[in-house]
C-alpha cells in the first residue's frame, strides 16, 4: 500500500488550533511519535490539558465532513452506552467544537481539521 498523498495546506497547525481555541495558546505542539493516515499534533496548553489536532487526508477520506458527522455521532453513543452501564473503566475521546459549535474546521486551501480530546497512555 502506497502512503498517503501529502497535502498542501498552507494553515499552520497553530492556526487551526486557534479555530477551536482562540485566546488560548499552547506551549506545545507537537507531532506524535506515530500517525499515517492523518497529519495529526498534540496539543498541550497552558492548564496542563491536552489535546489532538488532526487535518484529515482527503486522499483516503473523500469526504471528510461525512467521516467527522460520523465521529460524532458514535462517539456520542459510545459515552452513553457507557454512561448507561456505570463502565468509568474504559474512556472514549471527545470531539471539541469551536466556540461557535463548529466540530470542523476548513481551510483557505479546503483542507478539513478537527480537534480532539486526548487520552493518555494512547
Amino acid at each position: 500500500m502506497s502512503p498517503p498523498t501529502p497535502c498542501h495546506s498552507t494553515t499552520s497547525p497553530q492556526e487551526a488550533l486557534s479555530f477551536f481555541l482562540p485566546n488560548n495558546e499552547p506551549i506545545t505542539l507537537h507531532p506524535p511519535e506515530k500517525g499515517l493516515i492523518n497529519d495529526t499534533w498534540i496539543a498541550t496548553m497552558q492548564s496542563g490539558q491536552k489535546y489532538v489536532l488532526q487535518r484529515l487526508n482527503s486522499a483516503v477520506f473523500p469526504d471528510p465532513a461525512q467521516v467527522q458527522r460520523n465521529l460524532v455521532q458514535v462517539t456520542r453513543h459510545l459515552r452513553a452506552s457507557l454512561r448507561k452501564e456505570n463502565r468509568s473503566d474504559f474512556k472514549t475521546f471527545c470531539v471539541i467544537n469551536s466556540p461557535t459549535g463548529q466540530a470542523l474546521y476548513t481551510d483557505a486551501s479546503g483542507e478539513y481539521w478537527r480537534l480532539l480530546s486526548h487520552i493518555d497512555q494512547t
